[in-house]
């Protein structure tokens, strides 16, 4: 499961093939789950060093997995039978995030 995190990451910048449900949704808990420790350290590390706050290390990270959360998506739109450009549905107000969930639970094709 944590291998999905990992498989992501190695594909940050690869638009090809297809992510399942399955690699989509660890790799999104995964992600979430990171970007909580990193917050949390970025924290602690700001009461050590008696600094207000490090949110550069938070913002970093948030940064950094932004490719490799795109390429999956991607992947995982592709999967479901739609194409990349379908990822632009997600910047539609109020209901484009819903609608891209939706899209992200559907199931594959080859199924």
């Amino acid at each position: 499961m944590l291998s999905f995190f990992f498989d992501a990451w190695r594909k940050s910048f690869d638009y090809r093939g297809c992510a399942t449900r399955s690699q989509y949704w660890w790799f999104s808990l995964w992600s979430l789950l990171s970007v909580w420790l990193v917050a949390w350290l970025s924290i602690e590390l700001a009461g050590l060093l008696g600094l207000s706050s490090i949110g550069s290390l938070w913002l970093l990270y948030l940064l950094a997995s932004m490719f490799p959360g795109l390429s999956i998506l991607v992947r995982r739109l592709r999967d479901a039978g739609k194409g990349p450009g379908w990822v632009l549905v997600g910047f539609v107000p109020l209901i484009g995030g819903i609608w891209l969930f939706c899209l992200t639970l559907l199931p594959s094709v080859n199924d």
